[in-house]
């Protein structure tokens, strides 16, 4: 399933949002971001959003050529992605009013008084996503990439209590094995044209593989 989130920009305390439908986690979708703040005036970027409701989503990528460019972006907004958990997994808000970059984490069963997109449960059930890591734009510009990056995703967690939590680095880590394993068991069906002794060999290898990984992913969410 898709890693969704959404990309904010928020100024003069009104915002405008990108969706974001895939890869929207820290290592993917933050890193863009990051990078963005440290190339690119967010200020004169924001100016140059006009939102146009006809229009399908912008990718997060199309954006960032635009605003490296000084271009125009056109856009449907869709900052209000946010306040849904349970399909929003992912929120980087660029608050220029705080001059802050702002990472909201999904999955949020129980209200939070404090949160700057209010506590209405959604018809999922879930509640907006979560504050989980505020930088100073100064210190993004003059922090190395992978520092935020790895900080963003210490505090992305998927467990909702304070014991027992686990990061999404950890969990990635893990689908991302379990994809090369499924990636050998594609080649196997290919060499079973060729040898199926070898074929499948190869197959309880990496089937073993993912059965391990589905274990430390279930011990995880334990």
């Amino acid at each position: 399933m898709s890693t969704r989130g959404v990309f904010i920009i928020r100024k003069n305390n009104e915002e405008k949002g990108i969706y974001i439908p895939l890869d929207a986690y820290p290592a993917c979708a933050g890193a863009m971001v990051v990078d963005l703040v440290k190339e690119v005036d967010m200020n004169q970027a924001y100016e140059n959003m006009v939102e146009d409701a006809e229009l399908a989503s912008m990718s997060l990528g199309a954006f960032a050529n635009t605003a490296r460019n000084g271009w125009v972006s056109r856009f449907a907004n869709e900052a209000d992605f946010i306040k849904d958990s349970l399909y929003c997994e992912h929120g980087y808000v660029i608050d220029l009013d705080q001059d802050t970059l702002d990472y909201y984490v999904g999955f949020q069963k129980e209200p939070d008084l404090s949160n700057r997109y209010g506590t209405t449960r959604s018809e999922t059930g879930y509640y907006p996503c979560r504050l989980a890591k505020s930088f100073a734009l100064a210190d993004v510009r003059s922090r190395d990439t992978d520092e935020i990056i790895d900080e963003m995703a210490d505090t992305c967690y998927v467990g909702g209590g304070i014991e027992g939590k686990f990061s999404c680095a950890d969990v990635l880590l893990n689908i991302t094995d379990m994809q090369t394993s499924l990636g050998g068991c594609i080649a196997a069906v290919s060499a079973a044209m060729r040898n199926e002794e070898e074929c499948m060999g190869i197959l309880r290898d990496n089937l073993s593989a993912i059965e391990r990984n589905v274990a430390n992913i279930r011990q995880m969410l334990a």
